[in-house]
């Protein structure tokens, strides 16, 4: 075929078909080596690829062959078979060790796998060249696996498969949502890339008798398809930016069943970083690393450790919320680029001083520490690019025992009324009070009756990152746990311990913050996981401080706990050498060249919403040219042509396209059904336009009658498939694609 520029030669397609064979088996390899990162097939992935690429490469050919499908599946099916038998003959005449019969039946497994998948590929590959239709199949599935294999992150359980998630931020130094959302977004992109692809307008195609069937066509208005092509990256990017922006912050604070990362006191005061809705499940992205730079062996608590990093002690008639400096002094509030100090409390008994480095893999907004921090100094950044960043923590750690709290009382005879009141404020339900005294009937002492609460619950409840309370906004929140299954995690100890304690006149309030294992560090260096952040109850107990009274169950249902991944946290312990520290940020006034850098934003709705409503114009502007272009003022010749467009955009919406070498007789000839034209006139005036003399062209009285006539066979139809038609945009697509002809 001579190659013109309104047809595409034989070459052209020989070229797209090999482009598209080769673009399908690269595409299957890089799936099933992602794949096998994700669900570990356990056979070769290199093996598997041969596979899928010999199956493409097969259904490929057969597709132009006149072999019919059937016959080709009982070939294989019966090759599959003599190989099965092979092995099972192999099988029989082996000795009978158990590595002997192990490994030949490991090898039939791999074996099994790959036939499947070359099976697989076979009949993908035929039905992509056999029908028009399957691009959008295959995408569809795609789309469908995609959505499963991802299924498990819903609700920010990120620790939940495929692991590639946490993998890959890890390696890139960001947040598991970010990931999830830039691989959602890069996903999107390759299967719009791929359905233009697999829709090109010189795509060969076979028919059912796997006859060569050439699409006539120009070549693709490049302006309009770029600017489509830009379009779908603005919209996908702007709508991944909304994405993440809107959950970005429930990621946060919601990560880790339901507690938040604590922000400012300024900024705090009034609010609670916690939630009673579901829990939201551990996410096993790294936090931090601490390093205890001495020994701890007079842990209370061990072998858990709690670093404090906000308190929650102001009852607002709904729930605990953040009070400030006002009352809780003991905690830091300080930012990371801030230095803190305070004068040590020697009123406190039975602490010793423990320094602790702290390296952040994750955002903070407050620096948290173990128990009463004294000081808290900034910490040069080992590696900025792990580390978002570093400081020292200087505290007075408790040494006490849990015998030796029972003989003190409780709170603090320094407090003045106003603040022992705060501490002491109750719930206005009764029912926590008859609780309480009902669990710590005969005890006396504070810490007695605070250990007995503590107990009960871990005794009685069960936890679960999916509680599913059905609980009005204005109500109570723990009342359903307390009251009712038990069923609850944290943030739900915390509160009913909390409310039980200051039924009983103990000061309380409500800890945030980490509670990490220490039978899991390593040369005291503890990895810590946004798992680990946790919510617990605390009761002051006279020269003692706060003392945590957390809950641990006996019953758990659901907690996507997990160990520690030892050969991260080495990698970690050799980024960290000696503290060095660093000045306030009030020191670098004045200087010259230190700038932070301008983060980079995608453009938000208040450009993605205009972008979207300008391509709806310019589709619909373009389907109206297409429909009644031939009402404008032009040349005799050029209303013909329009008028004939206007016949192929309302028959592309309706997913019919002539092929290359055919005729347009044939083309209309060929739609007979489900669309019935007895005879084109509007061809045949064209045609006579075309290749006779202009004498012999139809008046626009007969081009009127001709068309009318022409569209009845249209308006024939259902007006269903008519409207369905008038909204499908393939007419606008084709036109810019040049496959409108």
């Amino acid at each position: 075929m001579k190659h013109s520029s309104s047809s595409l030669s034989y070459h052209d397609a020989r070229r797209s078909f090999l482009a598209i064979i080769a673009l399908r088996a690269l595409f299957f390899t890089v799936l099933l080596f992602g794949l096998d990162r994700v669900v570990d097939f356990g056979s070769n992935p290199y093996l598997l690829s041969t596979a899928t690429f010999l199956g493409t490469l097969m259904g490929s050919w057969i597709a132009f062959q006149r072999v019919r499908l059937f016959a080709t599946l009982i070939l294989t099916g019966t090759l599959y078979l003599l190989v099965r038998g092979g092995f099972e003959i192999f099988f029989q005449l082996q000795s009978q060790t158990p590595q002997e019969v192990i490994f030949p039946f490991a090898q039939l497994l791999h074996f099994n796998l790959a036939f499947g998948l070359f099976v697989l590929a076979y009949l993908s590959a035929w039905i992509f060249w056999r029908s028009y239709h399957a691009v959008t199949l295959e995408i569809v599935c795609f789309a469908s696996f995609l959505l499963y294999l991802f299924s498990g992150h819903r609700h920010f359980r990120f620790s939940d498969a495929p692991k590639i998630i946490g993998e890959l931020a890890w390696l890139f130094g960001t947040t598991h949502l970010t990931i999830l959302i830039l691989l959602g977004a890069t996903l999107a992109l390759l299967l719009i890339a791929y359905l233009t692809i697999g829709t090109l307008p010189w795509k060969p195609r076979a028919d059912k008798y796997g006859k060569y069937l050439k699409s006539h066509t120009q070549y693709p208005r490049l302006l309009g398809g770029g600017a489509i092509v830009l379009t779908f990256l603005l919209l996908v990017g702007g709508i991944s930016r909304q994405i993440f922006f809107q959950y970005h912050q429930s990621a946060l604070s919601l990560g880790s069943n339901g507690v938040g990362l604590s922000e400012s006191s300024e900024e705090a005061i009034g609010k609670s970083p916690l939630g009673f809705h579901s829990a939201l499940g551990s996410n096993s992205q790294p936090a931090g690393l601490v390093r205890l730079d001495g020994d701890y062996q007079e842990n209370p608590f061990s072998p858990m450790l709690y670093l404090r990093e906000g308190a929650l002690s102001d009852f607002n008639g709904h729930e605990m919320v953040e009070a400030g400096k006002v009352y809780d002094d003991d905690i830091s509030h300080s930012s990371l680029n801030t230095t803190f100090t305070r004068t040590e409390d020697m009123d406190l008994l039975e602490r010793i001083p423990l320094v602790q480095s702290i390296y952040l893999l994750s955002e903070h907004k407050t620096a948290f520490g173990l128990d009463y921090p004294v000081s808290i100094s900034r910490l040069k950044n080992p590696a900025p690019a792990k580390f978002k960043a570093a400081y020292k923590v200087y505290s007075l750690a408790p040494t006490y025992s849990r015998e030796e709290l029972s003989i003190y009382g409780s709170g603090d005879p320094r407090w003045s009324n106003e603040k022992r009141n705060h501490y002491l404020k109750t719930h206005p339900d009764e029912r926590y009070e008859l609780l309480a005294r009902q669990i710590t009937q005969g005890m006396t002492s504070p810490a007695d009756q605070a250990f007995a609460l503590a107990d009960y619950l871990s005794q009685t409840s069960i936890y679960t990152l999916t509680p599913n309370h059905d609980i009005d906004p204005k109500e109570d929140p723990v009342a359903p746990f307390l009251f009712g299954d038990h069923r609850g995690y944290c943030v739900h100890f915390a509160h009913a311990t909390t409310y039980m304690l200051r039924a009983l006149g103990i000061p309380a309030r409500i800890a945030t913050g980490y509670m990490t294992d220490l039978s899991q560090a390593k040369d005291g260096h503890i990895l810590l996981r946004m798992s680990d952040r946790h919510a617990w109850a605390e009761a002051y107990i006279s020269e003692k401080g706060w003392v945590p009274f957390d809950t641990q169950p006996e019953q758990v249902e659901s907690h996507a706990d997990t160990e520690v991944d030892l050969k991260l946290l080495e990698e970690l312990m050799g980024l960290v050498g000696p503290g060095e520290e660093l000045f306030d940020e009030d020191l670098l006034e004045g200087e010259t060249g230190i700038e932070e850098p301008t983060p980079y934003e995608l453009p938000g709705k208040e450009l993605i919403l205009p972008i979207l409503f300008i391509l709806l114009v310019l589709l619909l502007c373009t389907k109206l040219y297409l429909r009644f272009g031939w009402l404008l003022p032009s040349a005799h010749r050029r209303n013909i042509i329009r008028r004939y467009r206007a016949l192929t955009s309302c028959l592309a919406d309706l997913g019919h396209y002539r092929s290359e070498g055919e005729t347009r007789e044939q083309f209309i000839h060929r739609l007979q059904p489900p669309i019935s034209f007895d005879n084109s006139l509007l061809i045949q005036a064209l045609n006579r336009t075309n290749y006779q003399q202009k004498l012999n062209s139809p008046s626009s009285k007969e081009l009127e009658q001709w068309y009318t006539s022409d569209m009845q066979a249209i308006h024939a139809l259902p007006i269903w498939k008519r409207a369905i038609a008038f909204l499908n945009p393939a007419s606008c697509f084709a036109f810019l694609s040049g496959r409108l002809s």
